[in-house]
């Protein structure tokens, strides 16, 4: 660099010029008088060749600056402008070069909108004006600076000019090669390392002249400058050379220039050598704090520390970064055996937010999640430990009890061998059943004021992916008074402990009117999806529907786990005129959400239910409500737990056991089916016994059932007769007679078993009621022939018992020769 002090300038003396520093001149005129003038600064200067100046200097820039100084003005009838000219050595003549200069008229301050402060231009301050020169390497150059006024009298005006700052510059800009970032773990700092490659510089150059003279002349350049350029949220900046010099004492600043800006509000060291030759190789260190300030592994914003194989989670990260610049988040998982799985890479990120993985399949137990950001500038590290983990069903899980109500004994197990039992996890026992008639519902008595839910009945009580929960909510205005209001329904993991998702839908707008006097049946769907509890209301009156979606809780509602639960049903009413509110509340029984059921993908219901608690060895007997279980024929008994960490059952199938309570012939061969002895013909009012023989075909499961006996003639109920069965013990035969009076009228009748328990008839048969049964009918023909036969015996035997006796002695002696016999 050459630069080109006030002393070595041209100019007119005038009280107006004055000279801020010993670079540069400013122009000041005030005045409120009439004034005209003009006057002139400039520089000569040789430009020197750059060729060898140093490693990759190739052009020569002539810079200055020329600007309004900040509070002053260019006011009309003012003119400031600036010209460049060149000439040879061996003549003064000046032709102007690099256009036609600038010149700026009652703009009241010089423009700067047409400049683009640049450190790679080599003009990082926006007064700064920059001409490559390179074209003019020997020759002399005049940068002349003009200024002209023509002031009338009256207001004050003003014409301020500062110019100056003159310098040619042979630059060049690298990049460092190479940037290192390390973290120190125990400071939590990142140690940044940046090399630059080796380059040389040597301020004798040698000038080729123009013609004439010609010729070269060598030239020494003034200075030789480095100046380096860093982040400014860096700190500790440090800056050796590896050869040569030392480096010498340097001047800091901020950059303002807009690749400043880009390169993050950099900071400068400058430097300048006074060595006319010299090699650098320079390193520069800096720190930063690690970026990655905290680290979560959460669903939705809610952090979690125990999950499940295979499940989707979010890792959280705020990452605090020194220079906002877009980067790579990398998450690996580590377990304590080794075992790693990843990285899950994310790109074009600023690492703030969450950023999904799958959590590992296996093996279960402690993991590292860590999470790394890297950019070009900035580094950060963190980790947090999750526990991955199953909760498993023991082998020696068992069940007893009847058609009302089942007993299930069994433990909880954590599935990894390490942990051993489930102390105090929470257990709920399903009977589900794909053929069944009954129905698992509530009723609930009146309120006293306000709309009250009177039922809520669970369609199927069990519902899985692609399947819903589907409700039948029943709700009665009880006065004349017409009512608004809405159904809060809130997800409960054990009765009476809301965790905050709740979902709220109207009874009125936009699905219904104003609730009348009377009751209204709303159809509720619910499913799960991203920790969030989804309604599809539809109101049966009219079938217009409406959706509701839930606010996420804590703990979350994990749509990726096997699960129970309840529903806590808020309903709250007002008159549509105004007035009080009322607030009245049910809760549901309990639901299961399962993944691999057979019976709940053909759509089975929930017959009984009942949640417990294990003990502290994860053991537990839980006895279900009373409910038709006789009705399951195919019962399938689901077991769902949680423990205090929200660990589930894996997804597995959660079918503890499976029975059939079905009632079969006393045969344990062919088709099961209930045999019948007894007539199927009577006369009118005649007694009969029909014997009902049935197997419990149930594995484990006692029947109790009240069998009747009802004779129909077609669809109208003539009689009936009831008994009760007694314990049937599984797998074993019974004979139940019933004895009745066959129907008065004759004709043919339906004689059906039904039992309310069973829910469904147990076997017809039909019962002719004949003035002659058909047996009669065959045998009076029979006995009338054998009484005829009689008779005659008898007459003739009385009439005649010598020409009996003596066609006897005749058929036994035989008629002489030409007797005739007697005509009797």
């Amino acid at each position: 660099m050459n630069t080109y002090t006030d002393l070595q300038a041209n100019s007119t003396a005038s009280p107006s010029l004055s000279q801020p520093d010993p670079n540069q001149f400013k122009f000041k005129l005030t005045t409120t008088t009439a004034s005209v003038g003009r006057e002139e600064i400039n520089w000569t200067v040789q430009v020197l060749g750059s060729t060898g100046a140093c490693t990759g200097c190739s052009k020569v820039i002539l810079r200055f600056v020329f600007f309004t100084p900040t509070g002053d003005t260019i006011d009309a009838g003012g003119n400031a402008s600036y010209s460049i000219f060149r000439s040879t050595t061996a003549s003064p003549t000046l032709t102007r070069v690099f256009g036609t200069g600038t010149s700026e008229n009652d703009t009241q301050t010089i423009s700067l909108s047409n400049r683009n402060p640049s450190v790679a231009s080599f003009c990082p301050d926006t007064n700064e004006i920059c001409y490559d020169a390179t074209g003019s390497v020997g020759y002399n150059v005049t940068l002349a600076f003009k200024f002209g006024w023509n002031f009338p009298a009256g207001p004050s005006k003003m014409l301020s000019v500062q110019v100056g700052n003159v310098a040619l510059v042979a630059p060049i800009l690298a990049n460092a090669n190479v940037h290192q970032m390390v973290l120190n773990s125990i400071t939590n700092k990142v140690l940044h390392t940046a090399n630059a490659t080796s380059f040389n510089f040597n301020r004798t150059v040698t000038t080729p002249l123009p013609s004439p003279p010609g010729g070269n002349k060598n030239f020494n350049w003034t200075s030789f400058q480095v100046t380096l350029y860093y982040p400014t949220a860096y700190t500790s900046f440090t800056a050796t050379n590896a050869t040569g010099p030392a480096l010498p004492a340097g001047t800091t600043g901020f950059c303002l220039a807009p690749d400043c800006k880009s390169l993050f509000n950099a900071t400068f060291v400058s430097m300048t050598f006074s060595q006319l030759n010299g090699n650098l190789q320079l390193t520069m260190t800096a720190q930063t704090t690690n970026t990655l300030r905290s680290i979560s592994a959460v669903i939705g914003n809610l952090p979690q520390t125990h999950w499940q194989p295979s499940e989707s989670i979010g890792v959280k990260l705020n990452d605090t970064l020194s220079i906002q610049q877009p980067g790579t988040v990398g998450i690996t998982q580590i377990h304590s055996s080794g075992k790693t799985v990843g990285p899950t890479q994310t790109q074009n990120t600023l690492g703030n937010g969450t950023f999904p993985i799958t959590v590992a399949t296996s093996p279960l137990g402690s993991w590292n999640v860590n999470a790394t950001f890297t950019s070009l500038y900035d580094y950060g590290s963190n980790s947090t430990s999750v526990f991955i983990e199953h909760l498993k069903l023991a082998q020696s899980f068992t069940y007893s009890g009847d058609n009302s109500r089942i007993t299930a004994t069994g433990t909880i197990d954590h599935e990894s061998s390490t942990l051993g039992p489930a102390p105090g996890a929470s257990v709920a026992v399903f009977g589900i059943s794909t053929l069944t008639s009954g129905n698992y519902s509530q009723s609930f008595a009146p309120a006293s004021a306000g709309l009250y839910i009177h039922n809520i009945t669970f369609v199927n009580g069990a519902f899985t992916l692609g399947r819903p929960l589907i409700i039948y909510l029943g709700i009665v205005n009880p006065s004349s008074t017409v009512m608004v209001g809405n159904v809060t329904i809130s997800h409960e993991f054990l009765s009476g402990i809301s965790h905050g998702v709740n979902a709220t839908f109207s009874l009125d707008k936009p699905i219904d009117t104003p609730f009348q006097q009377g009751s209204r049946n709303y159809e509720v769907d619910v499913t799960f999806s991203n920790g969030l509890m989804n309604l599809k209301v539809t109101t049966l009156r009219t079938g217009a529907q409406t959706t509701a979606t839930s606010s996420s809780g804590a703990p979350p509602l994990f749509d990726t786990r096997q699960q129970f639960g309840l529903f806590n049903m808020t309903v709250t009413s007002q008159p549509q005129a105004g007035g009080q509110r009322t607030i009245n509340s049910h809760e549901s029984q309990p639901f299961a959400y399962v993944f691999s059921n057979s019976l709940i993908a053909q759509g089975g219901r929930v017959l009984a239910a009942k949640i417990g608690v294990a003990d502290s060895q994860g053991a537990f007997t839980i006895t279900t409500d009373s409910a038709p279980i006789s009705q399951a024929r195919h019962l399938a008994l689901i077991v769902l737990a949680r423990d205090a960490n929200g660990i589930t059952l894996g997804n597995q199938d959660p079918t503890g056991a499976t029975d059939n309570l079905v009632l079969c012939g006393p045969l344990t061969s062919g088709t099961c089916q209930p045999a019948l002895d007894g007539p199927t013909e009577a006369t009118s009012g005649q007694s009969l016994t029909m014997t009902l023989k049935v197997r419990n075909n149930s594995t484990k499961l006692v029947m109790n059932l009240n069998i009747t006996l009802q004779v129909f003639s077609g669809t109208n109920l003539v009689s009936q007769t009831t008994q009760r069965t007694g314990p049937m013990q599984p797998g074993a035969s019974y004979n139940f007679p019933f004895t009745f009076n066959a129907p008065s009228s004759l004709g043919s009748y339906s004689v059906s078993f039904f039992s309310p328990e069973y829910g469904a008839p147990i076997i017809a048969t039909t019962l002719n009621v004949v003035i002659i049964p058909t047996t009669l009918q065959i045998a009076i023909p029979a006995i009338i022939g054998i009484a005829v036969a009689v008779g005659f015996a008898f007459f003739f035997r009385r009439r005649r018992p010598a020409v009996t006796e003596t066609a006897e002695k005749t058929k036994q002696t035989g008629p002489k020769a030409g007797t005739r016999p007697r005509n009797p």
